[in-house]
């Protein structure tokens, strides 16, 4: 396996990875009385305009990047970033970091919130400890 083809593998592990987490999570948010609809309405009410234009506008192009990349590297050889290689672990070290870390507050904050607790990192209600 040639060390191009082990930072593509990991830049998946890692992508998936928090997907993963975020999915597993709402899947307990699905289980409260909200529908799916009201609870977007939530978040998109205290979500910045601009932000969520942005990703609508942004959005559809990153995956169809990411896929070239992968599959067609020859197509997106005008993005290429030639980093050094200690750059690029450097990079898979932060990565993982990120998954932990990402696990740990999604995990932490669903035991002390309860039900009050939504995936997206919201706050339905307001309580004191």
């Amino acid at each position: 396996m040639t060390l191009e083809l082990f930072f593509k593998i990991a830049l998946f592990i890692i992508f998936f990875s928090f997907a993963y987490v975020i999915s597993a999570y709402s899947k307990t948010a699905k289980t409260r009385d909200a529908d799916k609809t009201a609870r977007i309405k939530a978040h998109h009410a205290h979500e910045v305009p601009l932000l969520l234009k942005l990703r609508q506008l942004f959005g559809i192009p990153f995956y169809l990047g990411l896929l070239l990349w992968t599959f067609a590297p020859a197509t997106m050889a005008w993005s290429a970033l030639a980093l050094p290689v200690w750059a690029r672990w450097l990079g898979v070290g932060i990565g993982i970091f990120a998954i932990m870390l990402n696990v740990w507050s999604h995990r932490t904050l669903r035991q002390q919130l309860g039900d009050a607790f939504d995936p997206v990192l919201r706050l339905l209600e307001a309580r004191l400890w």
